[in-house]
């Protein structure tokens, strides 16, 4: 499959699942590739870049191997899945936002897991296994989401075990049973719309703790331009569970607060485009002032981050 981009005045040529094209196809661009000449002599402009890209040989449905002219002619780049931007991504269904609002809580809640959980992000199992069923890939993750915001109740929904284990694995259900079904916790936009009442700060374990606040601050509004008001209504969460938790459940929310909330929800996002809209409404300030007088903002300060 190709694919045109338009980046900073440079045109970029994708040519996706390249391994999975016949050979013909590939020696095709032996010269275009070299030389940039096109059949019919025309060249390619200046600005034009090509990117080749594929999963490895090994992971390739029907591949083909590259030839060595073609692999002579290309720069070879190799690349893990980068779990800090599919973390930060992820909840906001990568910046493309939600036909279904459910789906943010869905999103919040895995997000939250996953932080915690990072091995299970990405988790093939061995090519020569013969195993069928459903293993742990961003895409997987992804297709949990979309399905599970589908049910009326998400993730409470009778039966659940069923849509997880065949797109996941039983693993993961496992740990994530343990980290959030098996606790009835509320979702994190009840909690964001009450954090007074919605949880009884009190009598939560360091687990609840942080599967809560995990949640909370991987939350992500279904519009963009209501991200700013959704991370004062986060803090004010924080500031509610200051006045109830135990100096042991304040640690918890200061390690998720430094990391979800304060590094991948304002700072990098004030870097990523959104931040143009965040910085105009000065959120950054109204966050700080909000956790005014609470350990978190001695935590921030600590840490440089306020």
């Amino acid at each position: 499959l190709a694919f045109v981009r338009k980046h900073k005045g440079n045109v970029i040529l994708l040519f996706d699942e390249f391994l999975s094209t016949p050979p013909v196809v590939q020696n095709s661009l032996l010269t275009a590739i070299q030389s940039r000449r096109l059949p019919g002599g025309r060249f390619l402009p200046d600005n034009v870049w090509m990117i080749l890209a594929s999963n490895p040989m090994e992971q390739t449905l029907d591949g083909t191997e590259l030839s060595l002219p073609m692999s002579n002619r290309l720069v070879h780049f190799y690349a893990n899945v980068d779990q800090e931007f599919f973390l930060r991504n992820f909840p906001s269904n990568f910046g493309k936002g939600f036909k279904n609002p459910a789906e943010a809580d869905i999103r919040a809640i895995i997000a939250g897991f996953l932080t915690r959980n990072t091995n299970m992000i990405h988790n093939m199992p061995e090519v020569d296994s013969g195993f069928v069923g459903g293993w742990c890939s961003p895409r997987s993750w992804d297709n949990l989401a979309r399905q599970v915001a589908m049910y009326e109740d998400g993730f409470r929904t009778p039966g659940i075990k069923m849509d997880f284990v065949a797109t996941v694995g039983e693993g993961p259900y496992i740990a994530f049973s343990s980290y959030f079904l098996n606790h009835k916790l509320p979702a994190p936009s009840e909690i964001i719309a009450d954090p007074e009442r919605s949880v009884a700060w009190g009598k939560l374990t360091p687990d609840q703790i942080y599967a809560i606040m995990a949640g909370v601050s991987s939350f992500t509004p279904d519009k963009p331009e209501n991200l700013g008001k959704t991370l004062l209504a986060i803090s004010d969460v924080y500031v509610a569970a200051s006045k109830r938790l135990s100096p042991q459940g304040i640690a918890v929310c200061c390690g998720l607060l430094e990391s979800l909330f304060m590094k991948t929800r304002i700072k990098r996002d004030l870097t990523d485009g959104i931040g143009d809209v965040l910085e105009k409404a000065e959120i950054h300030e109204q966050v700080l002032q909000k956790l005014m007088g609470t350990p978190f903002l001695d935590y921030l300060k600590e840490k440089n981050l306020a």
